[in-house]
């Protein structure tokens, strides 16, 4: 409609200046808006809150004015714009522990680097004492000082800003759980564009997850919402951790895990979408985008005239299109009103009637001339709140059928525009339109399919000149739009799924009045630091009937249950350097994926690196196939391991050292895997490793282990890795299909490691309790700890990562000459 004007609810903060120890000073003013004066002047008895600085947005266009209190120093402002690139204020608030007892000197060594950012962000950045002001009182993990740091500004400025907030706030900090307390270092990766960063996350985040994890590093990455259309070109990745040498590897290992040399990436926009609907879109639908976008590794953009798709993937970047239509397109629709050209209405009263609540989540497209028998509204096809109805319906009826009784006397006609992937034709229609016909005999109604050639998306258009009608034809449609959800079930139980000649799918099909379809996925991109599963089964239905996907999902489940229960199973000796190893050759030959699709079998690789030291790997299948298979993935993806067991367990309170002066170096020079678990420690390395290399390897580790007072009791080199078949018969009743690895040091499993000398440790030297567990009470000197991984979505769930921190026992003792001075002796032996 040419000549509109778009109204949109828009929802934003006033920060009232407080007491703080630091401020910018860049976005402070003073209060000049009327409504905000009148605001404060009516809720508040004293003048001085209103002489205050603030930091606000209030347009002098805004019309439906309302505003709360949040606390004594927010003030929620809610209102009506016609402003649709307009950006609200925010904030983010973050602890910043303090060291040291001169806080003013700490301040003083921050303010650069904090003006700095000030100016690059336009951000407002404030230090408020303990309890904060803008923020719940919180504990520093370390007991020490803290204040609080905020940023205010606009949310696009926050979300850009906010993994180098996150970084300082990590250079601020020590780990107190070394000795000496460790700083912390940060790292950074600049990326080419926006369109990379979904690969380097990888799927659900799990290459961030496992550069965490691994590595003892948070990571930090910027949002790819689209709330700004002016994204700064070179997006950074932040790694902080106080292993400064894993810190280090974690950012080569990431930036070498996608090799873009080698890759090209597809793009597809879709162009023909209405503007009112790519609004609506960006306003209420970033966190599904979001969603998408880790799912399938692919970016999803937003613009005012188009949405654009990227992705190193033909097959992910039609699943990402498809996915978003049917999440989001299908889910958002516009109604047109068209009134009697005498009908008294105008602009304000249609302001008022449907954008009287500032939580409407519509958008409302009006002319500009003094003619208004014509309006657009968008909204959501069906209500996505469980608390309240935020329906278009919803609104509509309120609006259409209110008291005034201005609109449903003038109404003329109303069309309902529905967007559709083409696919879904035959399944929204019906056989020979039977689905629509039924619909335009219930009520009086029109419906009509159409695609044009240069269209993206097929088009169902419902139109009537009675709201009742055009409501039940509405709900009627509704019904028949496609509910789905898809899943990941192993490809060696498809067949069995689907029984001779399709006659089990066939039944349960029919049962529960639902489509099945599978896929294989054997030949979609994997990477080198996770291992990706992705859906290969859809159950669809009609949305009336949804209730019945989980019926049927379940029976699905139960087949697959009687089926493990007839398979063969392979258990394979596996550690946490076989599980990095593994995933080194996977991303590079995806062995798994043709292994699975040669043999016809399962390997139940976990989608995380197991946490129990030695475990078990299970591959199931048919007897032979099963067993081929499982040599075939040690002899092609396996290296060979040493297994080395001290007399005592490293020092908690030494890892970092223990990483920078073995791990690391092993790794980096001689290609060696070092994971330790306890007093186990295990050499992972390629088969062709020269047995000098290895030799090397322990000498080097013995050494070290003299200066901490410990020596090496036990070491064997391990070539084979697939128990044998009494160990597998024993296991195969104990087994589970849902992917999780059996640990080693259950006592169900100990005989497969007193009887297998060349799978495990030599029997005589194994402890008393197979259970290596920490104990409770830690040893005098030695510090007890648990190693957390805690996702992060940041705090205002704006961009992505993963933090790592130790938490710990504060009882232990705080100094330790001896070991310190050992660390300088093989230092300098190195040397």
């Amino acid at each position: 409609m040419d000549g509109s004007t778009t109204y949109s609810t828009v929802v934003t903060t006033a920060f009232l200046q407080v007491p703080h120890l630091y401020t910018t000073n860049r976005l402070w003013k003073p209060i000049e808006a009327p409504f905000l004066i009148q605001f404060l002047q009516k809720n508040v008895d004293s003048e001085e809150i209103i002489s205050r600085k603030a930091i606000y947005q209030v347009d002098p266009s805004w019309v439906n004015l309302n505003a709360s209190f949040i606390r004594d120093d927010m003030i929620s402002i809610r209102a009506t714009t016609s402003n649709m690139d307009l950006d609200t204020i925010s904030r983010i608030t973050l602890p910043l522990p303090m060291h040291g007892d001169d806080v003013t000197t700490e301040l003083g060594k921050m303010k650069r680097t904090l003006s700095e950012m000030s100016d690059k962000f336009n951000l407002e950045l404030i230090i408020t004492k303990e309890p904060a002001d803008f923020a719940s009182e919180t504990i520093s993990d370390d007991n020490s000082l803290c204040l609080y740091l905020h940023a205010l500004g606009l949310q696009s400025n926050l979300m850009e800003c906010e993994p180098q907030l996150l970084a300082f706030v990590d250079l601020v900090k020590k780990n107190r759980m070394t000795l000496p307390p460790q700083h912390y270092i940060v790292e950074t990766m600049e990326l080419n564009s926006y369109s990379v960063l979904p690969l380097y996350m990888g799927v659900g985040m799990a290459n961030f997850e496992y550069i965490s994890r691994v590595f003892k590093t948070s990571i930090y990455a910027p949002s790819l919402m689209t709330l700004s259309n002016n994204f700064r070109a070179n997006p950074q990745i932040f790694f902080s951790g106080t292993v400064h040498s894993l810190t280090l590897l974690a950012k080569k290992t990431l930036h070498e895990s996608i090799d873009l040399d080698s890759k090209s990436f597809f793009y597809r926009r879709l162009t023909n979408i209405t503007p009112g609907k790519l609004l609506f879109i960006q306003k209420y639908y970033q966190q599904k985008i979001n969603q998408l976008i880790l799912k399938y590794q692919s970016l999803i953009r937003v613009t005012n005239e188009y949405i654009e798709f990227q992705s190193v993937s033909t097959n992910l970047l039609e699943m990402a299109i498809k996915n978003f239509t049917i999440q989001v397109l299908h889910e958002v629709v516009e109604v047109q009103i068209s009134l009697n050209d005498n009908c008294e209405m105008s602009s304000e009263l249609i302001i008022d009637d449907l954008l009287n609540n500032a939580e409407n989540e519509i958008v409302v497209i009006t002319p500009r001339k003094d003619s208004f028998n014509q309006l657009i509204v968008v909204g959501n096809q069906s209500s996505t709140d469980e608390v309240s109805d935020n329906s278009i319906l919803y609104y509509l009826s309120n609006f259409i059928t209110s008291p005034n009784q201005i609109i449903n006397p003038n109404l003329r006609q109303i069309k309902a525009v529905f967007e559709i992937h083409p696919d879904f034709e035959d399944f929204i229609s019906g056989k020979k339109n039977g689905k629509l016909t039924r619909i335009m005999e219930l009520s009086a109604c029109l419906i009509q399919l159409e695609m044009e050639e240069e269209d993206d998306n097929l088009y169902l258009n419902l139109v009537s000149d009675s709201f009742s009608d055009f409501e039940n034809s509405f709900k009627n449609v509704m019904n028949e739009f496609p509910a789905e959800e898809s899943f990941f079930i192993p490809e060696v139980c498809h067949r069995p799924i689907i029984g001779t000649g399709g006659s089990l799918i066939q039944a349960t099909m029919r049962k529960h009045n639902v489509f099945i379809q599978f896929s294989n996925s054997f030949n979609l991109p994997q990477n080198k630091i996770s291992i990706i599963r992705y859906d290969n089964v859809i159950v669809r239905c009609p949305r009336k009937n949804k209730a019945n996907i989980c019926l049927a999902k379940r029976d699905l489940e139960k087949i697959v249950q009687e089926y493990d229960n007839l398979q063969s199973k392979i258990l394979i000796k596996f550690s946490n350097g076989q599980y990095r190893h593994i995933l080194n050759v996977n991303g590079e030959k995806n062995v798994i994926g043709q292994i699975e699709k040669n043999e016809n079998v399962y390997i139940m690789m976990p989608l995380k690196e197991p946490l129990d030291g030695i475990s078990q790997l299970i591959v199931k299948g048919n007897d032979e196939n099963t067993s081929r298979a499982a040599n075939e993935l040690v002899n092609s993806a396996f290296g060979y391991e040493y297994e080395i067991r001290i007399d005592k367990a490293i020092d908690p309170r030494k890892e970092y050292e223990f990483y920078n002066l073995i791990v690391v170096p092993f790794l980096q020079v001689m290609n060696i895997t070092v994971t330790f678990e306890k007093d186990l420690i295990t050499f992972t390395f390629e088969r062709d490793t020269n047995e000098g290399t290895q030799a090397k390897a322990i000498e080097l580790l013995s050494d070290y282990m003299g200066t901490q007072k410990r020596k090496i009791i036990f070491k064997k080199l391990i070539k084979q890795f697939v128990y044998p078949p009494t160990a597998n018969k024993y296991n195969s009743n104990n087994n589970t299909t849902n992917g999780n690895l059996k640990p080693m040091h259950s006592t169900k499993t100990r005989f497969t490691i007193d009887n297998s000398n060349s799978l495990g440790s030599s029997p005589q030297c194994q402890p008393k309790h197979l259970n290596y567990k920490m104990p409770v009470g830690a040893p005098t000197g030695e510090a007890q700890t648990i190693k957390g991984y805690i996702p992060n979505t940041y705090y205002n769930g704006y961009g992505y990562g993963y933090s790592y921190r130790y938490e710990y026992d504060y009882n232990y003792i705080n100094s330790n000459q001896l070991q310190t001075n050992h660390r300088h002796k093989f230092q300098n032996g190195r040397k």
